[in-house]
C-alpha cells in the first residue's frame, strides 16, 4: 500500500506540473487587457502543484499509514491509473482539437469507461460542461480558449 501510495502520488506530482508547463503556453492577458486562455489554466494547475507537493510530503513523511480500512481495492487502483492516463493523453490533444472538445472527450472517455456510467448520462454532462465551459469563457470573460483544428472555421 505505502509504495502505491508513494507511486501515485509522485506520478500525479508530475502530470501537474507537466500541467503547469503546458499552461504557460497561452497568454495570460488578452490584447485588450482581459482575462487570456492561460489565466484559469495557470491558477488551478499552480494550485493543483502546491496540493500535490503537500500531498507527497505528507506520503513520505508518514501521514498516511497502511491498514485494512485505508487500502483501497484493486479496481479503485485501476480506475486512478486510467483516469491519469486518459489525463495524460488529453494534454497534447488540447493543441490539436482544442479546449472545449478535449474536454468533452475526456469527460465522456472517464464517466463511460472508467466510472462505467450509462452512455446517455455520459452524454449529457460531458456536453452540458463543455457548453458551459465555452459559454463562461468564450461569452463571459470574453477569452479565448485554445480550438486547435477548428480556428480556420
Amino acid at each position: 500500500m505505502i509504495l502505491t501510495e508513494r507511486s501515485f502520488s509522485l506520478t500525479f506530482l508530475v502530470l501537474v506540473f507537466i500541467s503547469v508547463i503546458i499552461s504557460f503556453q497561452y497568454e495570460m492577458l488578452s490584447d485588450f487587457s482581459v482575462v487570456g486562455a492561460g489565466f484559469i489554466p495557470r491558477i488551478v494547475t499552480g494550485t493543483m502543484f502546491l496540493l500535490a507537493i503537500v500531498y507527497v510530503w505528507k506520503v513520505y513523511n508518514g501521514a498516511y499509514k497502511e491498514n485494512e480500512e485505508t487500502k483501497p481495492s484493486r479496481l479503485i487502483r485501476y480506475k486512478q491509473l486510467a483516469f491519469l492516463l486518459a489525463l495524460l493523453i488529453c494534454l497534447p490533444l488540447i493543441e490539436v482539437f482544442g479546449m472545449i472538445v478535449t474536454l468533452g472527450l475526456f469527460l465522456f472517455t472517464s464517466l463511460r469507461y472508467i466510472e462505467g456510467n450509462n452512455l446517455i448520462r455520459s452524454v449529457t454532462f460531458s456536453a452540458a460542461i463543455s457548453v458551459g465551459v465555452f459559454l463562461l469563457f468564450e461569452t463571459w470573460l470574453d477569452a479565448r480558449l485554445p480550438i486547435g483544428i477548428f480556428e480556420t472555421l
